[in-house]
């Protein structure tokens, strides 16, 4: 019995999803950056840097800056209890929780010592550096999709060079596999064709709303850009006219994660996740 073209194309497209994406990956780019002057930012100021693990349009975590006066504090918190964070320190006598500040290669997993929003977990604080001047680290989470826990990752730094709080959100991923541990800073099977594209192309904004720049930071010749939605199909398809940069408009793209594919003539020259909002 033949197999139906839609059907086989649907378990084409499943079978390269269980392959290539059990951590998905996302690169904030540009980074996301939320600068803090004490002195002139008074009261609570909220919904930094949404971190949305499978783009669905719905955030898992945020961040917020406390101010009054001197006093402030950075946190990291979310909207759902179940959801979690690795903290290092802190009790219930002080009312507040110390996000840990985690290195590449360590393992996020069922092990650590976890606590949810209501604990007020903090990136830094007046009286307590924590992550302050220390590079690039990692906050290790986990979460329910479904009724599924996930564990994830999200990069960040927070500097306070010449006396001024700068907190920087990067890149971010999570394990799609329920209940599997995950790496911190493991970003999957980014390899081989994809390479080509983070090496010579970039994509911004990501997560977009209504328009997408392509820009080419190479000679490679580009004739054409699909974007394909997660079950394989073509949604929108661009013939170039700017080797150098093209802009594309997704106003009219239903919200999700799509995948965009850049060709010359009709080979493949390299992909990277596109999370429209």
């Amino acid at each position: 019995m033949k197999t139906p073209k839609l059907l086989l194309s649907l378990l084409i497209a499943l079978f390269f999803i269980s392959v290539n994406a059990q951590i998905v990956y996302t690169d904030i780019n540009p980074d996301i950056t939320s600068t803090l002057n004490p002195s002139s930012n008074p009261g609570s100021l909220f919904n930094l840097a949404p971190i949305d693990f499978n783009g669905d349009g719905d955030w898992e975590y945020k961040f917020r800056w406390d101010v009054f006066t001197a006093e402030w504090w950075m946190h990291m918190y979310s909207h759902e209890t179940e959801y979690k964070f690795n903290i290092d320190g802190g009790s219930e006598t002080d009312s507040f929780r110390y996000l840990k500040a985690m290195n590449k290669g360590e393992s996020i997993n069922s092990s650590l010592n976890w606590a949810n929003s209501s604990d007020s977990p903090l990136v830094s604080v007046y009286f307590k550096p924590i992550f302050m001047n220390l590079g690039d680290k990692y906050v290790g989470v986990k979460f329910l999709l479904d009724t599924n826990t996930h564990y994830g990752w999200v990069l960040i730094s927070f500097d306070n060079s010449n006396n001024t709080k700068k907190l920087i959100v990067k890149e971010y991923a999570y394990e799609s596999t329920p209940n599997k541990a995950i790496i911190a800073g493991n970003k999957g099977n980014i390899t081989g064709i994809d390479d080509l594209f983070l090496n010579n192309f970039s994509i911004y904004p990501n997560p977009a709303k209504n328009i997408i720049t392509i820009d080419n930071k190479s000679k490679i010749k580009i004739s054409k850009i699909k974007i394909i939605n997660l079950l394989g199909k073509e949604i929108k398809e661009v013939f170039i006219s700017n080797t150098n940069s093209q802009t594309i408009d997704i106003s009219k793209l239903t919200k999700g994660i799509y995948l965009i594919c850049l060709f010359d003539n009709e080979k493949k020259i390299g992909s990277k996740k596109l999370v429209i909002e």
